[in-house]
């Protein structure tokens, strides 16, 4: 995918701008050609999600099945208490405050869930590495979903998918492959929880904050 823009030189002989109809010299985005990358961008990310969600799950099918299935009832949790969150302080704190407290309150429950699911299925590294398999999994349905629709609405025409294409042209959203490592990393850091909280649950206590830290500076990372 490219965001370059195009030079155009009017003054040339029998010159025209593939970009628009106008008569002076100028830059012009190829919008066709950014969005259409990005659309293929979606794709193969998907591709990439998909084979890891479906290898991950196999080989945790072998080692702990029922850990599968804690890891997707957590991340649903999490999700539902971020969303909710938002949904509680967007009135009296704005929509931006709105999204950081829902991404904080999401972190703050997640070590919870880790030690929930230690204490249901037991914290071998096994079961911790099957939890999170199943934390991906869930992600990587919601993922899949969501870029589809976005493929899709990308090539409309409605004043949503102006609104998008308009938004591609201008990283927003950022990369799919942003996403899909972050997903990797927040499936990673849950087993890893289910792991240490299952050996000692009084880390509890310090990891809640320390999710929420590491949560609020992803989140800033990966929109700058």
């Amino acid at each position: 995918m490219t965001d370059k823009a195009t030079e155009t030189d009017h003054s040339a002989p029998g010159h025209s701008c593939a970009h628009c109809a106008g008569d002076e010299d100028h830059h012009a985005l190829d919008e066709k050609g950014i969005v259409d990358g990005f659309r293929n961008t979606l794709r193969t990310a998907g591709v990439v999600r998909s084979i890891l969600a479906l290898s991950l799950i196999a080989s945790a099918a072998m080692w702990a099945p029922a850990a599968i299935g804690a890891g997707v009832a957590a991340w649903i949790v999490a999700t539902g208490v971020g969303i909710a969150t938002m949904a509680l302080t967007k009135t009296r704190f704005g929509t931006g405050n709105a999204v950081i407290l829902g991404t904080a309150g999401s972190a703050a429950v997640l070590p919870v869930l880790a030690w929930a699911c230690a204490t249901w299925i037991g914290a071998s590294p096994a079961a911790a590495m099957a939890a999170g398999s199943g934390w991906f999994l869930a992600v990587a349905i919601v993922e899949f979903v969501r870029d589809r629709k976005l493929s899709t609405i990308l090539i409309a025409d409605s004043r949503d998918a102006e609104a998008a294409r308009h938004g591609v042209l201008f990283n927003n959203p950022v990369s799919p492959w942003v996403g899909l490592a972050w997903a990797l990393f927040t499936a990673a850091i849950f087993g890893a929880w289910v792991w240490v909280l299952g050996m000692f649950p009084l880390a509890l206590l310090p990891a809640i904050p320390l999710q929420v830290v590491l949560a609020l500076l992803s989140k800033r990372g990966s929109q700058n």
